[in-house]
């Protein structure tokens, strides 16, 4: 069989095709009215309750105020928190 530049660019299209298919995946839309943007998040994750989120904030801010020995002085605002779903 010979193989003729047709038959190559066709192979190239096709395994083109092939991949970019594979890359389906479900995501959902996020949109956050205060700061007029929206976000896509992934299938696999899953949004946290405000009270987990403000629980995980407090903590990183502690962990920043330690080492430092000094508040730190955050001006609050909305915030989006997820985290994979195991």
């Amino acid at each position: 069989m010979v193989v003729t530049k047709a038959h190559v660019l066709f192979l190239l299209v096709l395994a083109l095709f092939i991949s970019c298919s594979g890359q389906t995946s479900k995501q959902k839309e996020i949109y956050n009215e205060e700061f007029k943007w929206s976000i896509s998040i992934p299938a696999d994750f899953e949004n946290v309750s405000d009270a987990e989120g403000k629980k995980m904030q407090d903590k990183g801010i502690s962990a920043l105020e330690k080492p430092t020995d000094s508040p730190l002085r955050i001006r609050r605002s909305q915030f989006l928190y997820s985290r994979v779903v195991s």
